[in-house]
């Protein structure tokens, strides 16, 4: 049985987090936190970024209200505060784990949401997008 289109998706981006993980640990330690000309500081800034926003569209998802959705991001950026590689990659599998549960759970994959943005208003979408 072919997977959902979703949940093919949700499994490339665990394979491509896994992949930039695995090409971290080949560079020396000292890459993680250097300094750069970009948009995120360093590495370990342009990771937290992406967890915070992985936290966030879980929520929506869950179908959370934007307060919930604020606080779970709030949280999730306490989490990730001065954590090193590792504990990032960990963080990342445990939130990876939380997806797949409710990817795994979920009946319609393709019901209709409605998250709304207290500054940016209701956005009319589907769970799988």
């Amino acid at each position: 049985m072919k997977k959902h289109h979703a949940i093919q998706l949700y499994d490339y981006h665990v394979w491509a987090n896994n992949k930039f993980f695995g090409r971290l640990k080949e560079l020396p330690q000292e890459i993680y936190d250097r300094e750069l000309q970009s948009i995120f500081t360093s590495i370990a800034e342009t990771l937290v970024h992406i967890y915070t926003t992985d936290t966030l569209w879980l929520g929506v998802m869950h179908e959370k209200s934007m307060d919930e959705i604020q606080a779970s991001i709030a949280q999730a950026q306490e989490k990730t505060k001065n954590k090193g590689f590792e504990e990032m990659e960990m963080l990342f599998h445990h939130l990876s784990l939380e997806y797949q549960e409710l990817l795994n759970n979920e009946s319609d994959l393709d019901k209709e949401i409605f998250p709304k943005h207290p500054k940016f208003g209701r956005l009319d979408t589907h769970f799988s997008e």
